[in-house]
């Protein structure tokens, strides 16, 4: 027969065994995160697709699984490009119960770091990076540094914004170039939910997502606006004359927008069609 203390040693370490595994059990079943993407009570945009008139953009595929975008492909456009001209590019997306992970085409891992809200709060690539507040789970402020090494030296280049909104609805962006000469972004909005959380045409420049547009629709970049957008002025200050003005219309299909239809300044008209 088994000495008393012996009993209890064993029962302790049958107790305790139990306890890691309980542990190791509610460690692995702990999800990975799902941002809330920015489509409300319409359907999360799955193809991005311009013609026409057109600033610098980009067009978008988008795939999804468990509610989550999983992988995007971008190509840049302006109307003016040859095809040879065009740059496109992959990225998936890889989620674990702290992070998200973007993995480029090529391999390279961007490095991310997630706010307490689950928005990016930093990005990095090599020594180019990007830095970003909020307010209100809104995007308020943006700045972006490219590092360029050359003959021993490196040379830094900022670019930021910084953005205001009224009622949930964007105001103004107060964009600031490599020259250091503010433009400032003025938009009216529509009376239109923005259901699919798109964002406005000629507006990704100022709102620091040119490019990065997939961190924004994968919910990682605060939440979208309440209304669509009506109109957008540019006005440069260092020149004191409007740079851009576009006005927009857009079409659905229930609660999807499928076009928004856009005329700049000089008259020119472009188009942008969303698919589901």
């Amino acid at each position: 027969m088994l000495h008393r203390h012996c009993i209890i040693r064993i029962l302790s370490l049958c107790f305790l065994a139990a306890g890691i595994g309980l542990a190791a059990c509610s460690d692995n079943d702990v999800p990975p995160i799902k941002p809330t993407l920015p489509a409300t009570n319409g359907s999360a945009v799955r193809s991005i697709r311009h013609v026409g008139n057109m600033p610098m953009t980009y067009d978008w595929l988008f795939r999804y699984a468990a509610g989550r975008l999983t992988h995007a492909q971008g190509t840049r456009r302006t109307a003016d490009a040859a095809p040879d001209d065009e740059f496109s590019y992959a990225v998936s997306l890889a989620y674990n119960t702290w992070a998200v992970v973007p993995t480029l085409q090529n391999g390279t891992r961007l490095q991310v770091k997630l706010n307490s809200r689950g928005f990016v709060e930093s990005l990095a690539e090599n020594e180019d990076t990007y830095e970003f507040w909020y307010e209100n789970d809104m995007l308020t402020r943006w700045k972006r540094t490219d590092v360029e090494t050359s003959y021993g030296g490196t040379q830094e280049y900022v670019t930021e914004g910084q953005i205001t909104y009224s009622n949930g609805d964007l105001k103004k962006i107060v964009y600031t170039g490599v020259d250091k000469q503010p433009v400032v972004y003025t938009f009216t909005a529509t009376q239109e939910a923005n259901t699919n959380g798109l964002l406005p045409v000629g507006a990704e420049r100022a709102l620091g997502c040119l490019g990065i547009e997939y961190l924004y629709y994968a919910g990682l970049m605060g939440r979208a606006t309440t209304h669509l957008v009506q109109s957008m002025t540019a006005y440069d200050n260092a020149t004191e004359s409007v740079t851009e003005r576009f006005t927009y219309s857009y079409s659905r299909r229930g609660s999807n927008v499928e076009l928004c239809n856009y005329t700049a300044k000089d008259g020119s008209i472009g188009s942008v069609y969303y698919e589901y």
